[in-house]
């Protein structure tokens, strides 16, 4: 796919990386051989290493133009922001260190922006691939539709989007509606696009066109404090919202928290109190009576269903007290 454009390069590349060369390698070769080729890459490394620009080095020649550059201490959302102000494109797309493209995937998705410009991200689902090139199956399988805020918004629907790796959304927008929140750990993405969908189209497509990294180092296998993100996102979009998007609202955010007592329970009964202490703390400070949706054990006892979340964060202060950090 060639461009007519007089401003280059349309695309901006960003692939923020860690200490990864293998995978960032890999990365960075399905960039290369994308068939859309009006682009430049900047990749970010975060973290007291320079392995990576030994990596970036090696594409010098693959990746004319290919930028490094290196960031001490920087969350995710602070190495995309970073990389989003530097870019030049008129178009971002974002790829994980860990994900790799199929080579179309530019060149479908550019052309899908540009079909209309209300649309402001465009994003595919994926095929999971773990460490030895296996191919695990297809993630998110979605129809091509158009999804706006009040669908974004609803649980069903609020992870949608299977990837950053799988989008390509408007600098312009970006910028508009604010880049990705730095106070997320997790959900920076999920919230990018919430926001986003409030004044743009977001757009699904039904073809996988990237791999999706399944590794143990995934940051989204951290599922409580993605949960905890949400939480916070759905809390703030509620104080907006009034009438059925609101009930939709609420009822996500319970869901989540049931979630996050769930998982404390399970860190609780592998004996990781520090990781229980916080999970339970969180549901407790956002739900006092979250002790009446517990559905298990002695459920007809409305005393012993209000109590037992803080008889299990005392539980786990008391161990904590004791030395007994339990395992990591």
């Amino acid at each position: 796919m060639s461009s007519t454009r007089k401003i280059e390069p349309p695309v901006s590349i960003i692939v923020p990386t860690y200490n990864r060369t293998s995978l960032l390698r890999d990365a960075l070769k399905s960039i290369a051989e994308q068939t859309y080729t009006d682009y430049e890459v900047l990749v970010i490394q975060n973290g007291p290493f320079h392995t990576a620009k030994a990596v970036v080095e090696e594409f010098q020649t693959s990746i004319p133009g290919i930028r490094y550059h290196h960031l001490d201490r920087a969350s995710a959302a602070n190495a995309r922001n970073i990389g989003i102000s530097e870019a030049r494109g008129e178009y971002i797309a974002v790829l994980e260190d860990d994900d790799q493209w199929f080579s179309e995937k530019l060149e479908k998705q550019v052309e899908l922006i540009e079909s209309d410009p209300q649309i402001g991200l465009v994003s595919a689902p994926s095929i999971e691939l773990n460490l030895v090139q296996q191919q695990l199956g297809k993630r998110r399988p979605l129809a091509k539709r158009e999804c706006n805020y009040s669908e974004m918004i609803r649980l069903e629907n609020v992870q949608i989007i299977s990837s950053l790796s799988g989008t390509l959304f408007r600098k312009d927008a970006a910028l508009e509606v604010g880049l990705f929140d730095e106070r997320y750990k997790i959900s920076s993405d999920v919230d990018f696009y919430i926001r986003l969908s409030k004044k743009y189209k977001i757009v699904t497509m039904d073809q996988p066109l990237f791999y999706y990294g399944v590794h143990e180092q995934n940051a989204s296998s951290n599922l409580m404090a993605g949960c905890e993100d949400m939480v916070h996102i759905l809390e703030r979009e509620s104080e907006i919202q009034s009438n059925e998007i609101h009930l939709e609202i609420k009822k996500a955010i319970s869901i989540y928290l049931d979630k996050i007592y769930s998982y404390a329970t399970d860190a609780l009964e592998a004996m990781k109190y520090k990781q229980a202490f916080a999970g339970y703390r969180f549901v407790i400070s956002h739900n006092p009576w979250f002790g009446k949706r517990i559905r298990w054990g002695q459920e007809k006892n409305i005393l012993y269903k209000l109590l037992r979340p803080y008889l299990a964060f005392l539980y786990c202060c008391l161990q904590l007290i004791l030395g007994q950090g339990g395992r990591p």
